[in-house]
């Protein structure tokens, strides 16, 4: 017998359990926490709710939000409905033509016109060939297509970096990883996607690497793709050039005084957002050919030359792309009088 003051060993044969289940059910505490946390997260930053798993159309809401806001996914256009349906795709120059486009339009057609605005500040023909895709079974009385500058800046990166499909930008390589996942992850969140560029301005450093005008391959591939998939469904679709405007005696010191032939306007910014001014400019030029050429071979294009038809001033251009509302408004009557009819 041992000493009655003695104290016994502890059992190794009971301990080791006893720190398995710890183990067991500290594993169990840290998924539970991560898991809420990630369903809160989804909650609160996509709108998932809390009782289901996202899914593809969470992405497509997280990236591309305009496709609900404007009614566009819940469209019930018909041919020959009575209504005038018009789908707008563009950026930020197109974005802030839904008022005056909707009363040019309502005065030569009636007041049964609806516009499906999904122009977007920054966005590229990438965009608008991605959110068509997600429209396919949906009918437009027109597709209405203005691009042109945005496309720039993903020039701006080294030749060997540059992609047709422009996942060298964090926003396009994000977007297909997430398409591709088919919902929203964790992995998909905190990945590294190793792209070279964002979908904003690009760093000063590499504005060098504009003068090599390497996206007019793309440029007309999204083009065409857009307008490919509008023919088959019988849907007219109008291609403007884009319109610009840079004063001789431009710089960017004398844009932020204010000291240019620049009207007030929605959206100024100055030209080095894009790019080099004289780069920008140029790919502008390669664009609006590839717009041409496009708008001559497919049957289905009605043509509007607003880089012809927009006065070159301060009345009409708040920035090198932006418009005045008095520009507003003249790029809503050439596109109401050739495009939309």
């Amino acid at each position: 017998m041992p000493p009655e003051n003695s104290i016994a060993e502890p059992s190794t044969r009971t301990s080791l359990p006893r720190r398995v289940r710890f183990a067991v059910l500290y594993s169990l505490y840290v998924a539970g926490v991560v898991f809420l946390g990630w369903k809160l997260y989804g909650w609160f930053v996509y709108d998932v709710p809390l009782t289901r798993t996202s899914n593809a159309d969470d992405v497509w809401g997280l990236y591309y939000p305009e496709l609900w806001k404007a009614g566009a996914v819940d469209s019930d256009s018909k041919p020959g409905d009575g209504r005038l349906d018009v789908l707008l795709l563009g950026a930020s120059v197109l974005e802030q033509m839904t008022e005056p486009l909707e009363r040019e339009l309502k005065q030569r057609h009636g007041d049964n016109v609806r516009l499906y605005n999904l122009s977007k500040s920054a966005h590229t023909t990438r965009d608008s060939r991605q959110k068509l895709t997600r429209l396919k079974d949906k009918h437009f009385d027109v597709i209405v297509v203005y691009h042109g500058i945005n496309d720039v800046r993903m020039n701006c990166v080294p030749k060997a970096d540059y992609r047709d499909d422009y996942s060298h930008c964090a926003w396009y390589a994000s977007f297909e990883q997430k398409l591709q996942h088919g919902a929203i992850s964790v992995r998909g969140v905190t990945s590294d996607l190793k792209a070279s560029i964002g979908l904003g301005p690009p760093d000063v450093e590499d504005r060098k690497y504009g003068r090599d005008i390497k996206t007019a391959a793309a440029f007309q591939a999204n083009l065409e793709a857009i307008v490919s998939s509008a023919r088959e469904r019988k849907i007219p679709v109008v291609l403007m050039t884009f319109a610009t405007y840079l004063p001789p005696d431009y710089t960017e010191e004398r844009f932020r005084a204010g000291k240019l032939d620049y009207g007030e306007g929605q959206f100024q910014l100055p030209t080095e957002v894009w790019g080099h001014p004289p780069d920008v400019l140029a790919a502008v030029i390669v664009h609006n050919a590839v717009i041409r050429d496009v708008a001559t071979r497919f049957d289905n294009v009605r043509f509007v030359d607003q880089e012809k038809l927009l006065p070159r001033n301060g009345k009409v251009f708040a920035d090198v792309c932006h418009l005045t509302p008095h520009g507003c408004r003249l790029f809503a009557k050439n596109l109401a009088r050739f495009g939309v009819r």
